[in-house]
């Protein structure tokens, strides 16, 4: 019987309209031992792979999966369809809020599949999504949207070996890209675990900044087709710094904060320069200089002191904290709420990775990377003359070289990888997940990217050339950049000053009540009584306002009280108490600093 039709009223567009356009698969369908039909295919080089068992089909996929615990898991991905088993046997066991990810490389294979049995209880289920055919990127794009942090740890592979050795090679990629997504992730969740009370302490420092300074999103679009060039400081910066002269009001000079004093030391003025760094120490590559006519674009996370003491002109950049979405809440712009301008950035870790998307949505093209090693050339971590030379020099006191310092900043824990060149160089795991960031985004930018570093790791999707033949190819004709940055001015905030104070006192008076009911809550537990009382306050804690916006600042308590199935109060008394602890603290915390910056808006 051919099931095709019925099964393709469940099959989404995309995946369609591949059907419509495969030949027909080089394979054999049969029935097993047991009833069920099997799948035997005729690979590349003439030899037949059989895809499930010759006896029990069904029985083989429940053994597979008896090697997984997935009750708890929020992502489950297959590697390989076949004739759907195995995702049938998935699909039984997960949960109604699981993405069950099927990834396949041949719509032809799949195509039998469809034609040969009944698989619309499958194909139905919400939880199924057809990843067919896809390229790599795509699959990364989509595991990057439905991989967030809170699902972080709880995502699950399962690979379908015969289906594997069809395809190695492209499910080599697949695996490759589920991890450097997984990577990120945890990187991102690494940053919130250990920065996120800092990250919410200083945006509601830096509330007075918010109110008063152009968002950055009010240029997105606005420099369409004109070029831009990204100076970081990784140490091939000294080979080429002084070409940067040549760019000077022909191109948009964005330069990250490590690299501004190296840049300035040359005589050479970006048009910005981009922080996103909560740390203190952040303040250093701005401390003594005066950049009046330097555009700043900074993250409200970042350290106070770089807003308060910078004289030119700033642009908030958010990267989507939910802090910042609620205070985005109370402000609007002068040339109207169309235009969007608190659209966040979106970085891979790395202060460059935000510099490359603010190129790309202010419309820039080419982008040219200067200075972006992403990775530790002759031993050095920084280009000579910034501002961490800067403070190890004061640190060394002439009782060594610098370099002592750069080796030290680098470690020990490297690895080795080959730069543009094919020769080794070594780096830190980490500068490779930025690596592997920008290669992934590139691959999905339309502009032209430019790798002028001259050196370095970063290959893909670049046009490989040195900055002096950039420069004279691309950044040849005089631009109106002062022009371009003023337009941010038209989109001064308007702050709902009396709505914003309001909230925020009764947000301080909210603070203080969640703060007292897990105090509350942790004197229940001790005395093991009055469970409806606790299921009471769980819920006043969910409904608050607070305790969305101390998210960030507990996500790491969060991540290590993750339960294997569903938190009951009495069975997880300890759990419940952290995580009593943590929001009492967080609140307390909270409530404190809008307390103080409450009177200066």
């Amino acid at each position: 019987m051919n099931y095709y039709l019925n099964n393709l009223a469940y099959i989404p567009e995309r995946v369609r309209r591949r059907l419509e356009i495969v030949g027909n698969a080089r394979a054999v369908v049969e029935p097993s031992k047991k009833g069920d039909l099997t799948l035997k295919v005729i690979d590349g080089r003439g030899k037949t792979i059989s895809l499930h068992s010759p006896y029990d089909p069904r029985a083989e996929a429940k053994k597979i999966l008896s090697q997984y615990k997935l009750e708890n898991k929020k992502v489950v991905i297959l590697l390989g369809f076949g004739l759907g088993y195995i995702a049938e046997e998935i699909s039984s066991v997960i949960g109604e809020d699981t993405d069950l990810v099927v990834i396949d490389p041949s719509p032809d294979l799949f195509k039998v599949a469809l034609e040969t049995r009944s698989l619309t209880g499958l194909l139905r289920s919400p939880c199924l999504k057809l990843l067919i055919g896809e390229e790599n990127r795509r699959i990364i794009d989509y595991l990057g949207e439905i991989i967030t942090l809170d699902r972080l740890e709880l995502v699950q592979v399962i690979e379908h070996r015969p289906s594997l050795s069809l395809k190695p090679d492209y499910y080599k990629e697949v695996v490759e890209a589920i991890k450097g997504v997984l990577e990120m992730g945890l990187m991102n969740l690494t940053g919130m675990s250990s920065f996120g009370k800092l990250w919410q302490e200083n945006i509601i420092d830096n509330l007075p900044e918010i109110i008063s300074n152009p968002p950055l999103g009010s240029l997105f679009g606005k420099f369409p087709d004109q070029p831009a060039i990204i100076i970081s400081a990784g140490p091939s910066l000294d080979k080429n710094i002084q070409d940067l002269g040549a760019a000077k009001g022909k191109a948009l000079l964005i330069c990250v904060d490590t690299a501004l004093k190296a840049v300035l030391k040359r005589g050479i003025k970006p048009d910005m320069v981009i922080t996103v760094d909560a740390q203190v120490k952040n303040y250093h590559h701005f401390r003594g200089l005066e950049l009046d006519d330097v555009t700043l674009v900074a993250d409200p996370v970042c350290y106070p002191r770089i807003f308060k003491h910078f004289s030119g002109l700033k642009l908030i950049a958010s990267h989507g904290h939910i802090l910042m979405d609620w205070i985005a809440e109370y402000l609007c712009c002068q040339a109207g709420s169309a235009a969007r301008p608190y659209v966040s950035l979106k970085g891979g870790g790395s202060v460059a990775t935000y510099a490359f998307d603010l190129a790309r949505k202010i419309g820039a093209d080419p982008i040219i990377f200067v200075g972006q090693d992403l990775s530790f050339p002759d031993n050095r971590a920084f280009v000579s003359g910034g501002s961490y030379e800067e403070q190890w020099s004061k640190e060394l006191a002439g009782k060594g070289p610098v370099e002592m310092k750069h080796q030290e900043y680098i470690g020990h824990n490297v690895i080795s990888v080959k730069d543009i060149y094919g020769r080794p160089v070594a780096t830190h795991k980490k500068l490779a997940v930025y690596q592997e960031w920008l290669h992934w985004e590139i691959a999905r930018t339309k502009a032209t990217c430019i790798n002028a570093t001259q050196g370095g790791i970063l290959k893909e999707g670049v046009l490989i050339i040195d900055l002096a033949e950039a420069i004279e190819q691309y950044c040849y004709s005089p631009l109106d950049i002062k022009g371009f940055l003023k337009e941010a001015e038209n989109y001064r905030p308007e702050p709902q000053l009396a709505r914003l104070k309001a909230d925020i006192k009764a947000l301080i008076t909210e603070a203080s009540q969640i703060k007292q009911v897990c105090e509350e809550a942790l004197s229940l537990l001790q005395n093991n009584s009055d469970y409806q009382r606790l299921h009471e306050i769980n819920d006043q804690i969910n409904q608050a306002t607070t305790t969305r916006l101390i998210s960030g600042s507990i996500q790491g308590v969060i991540q290590r009280l993750r339960p294997d199935k569903g938190l009951d109060v009495a069975r997880d008394k300890d759990k419940f108490s952290r995580l009593y602890t943590a929001i009492a603290r967080a609140s307390h915390s909270l409530g404190g600093v809008l307390g103080q910056v409450v009177e200066k808006i």
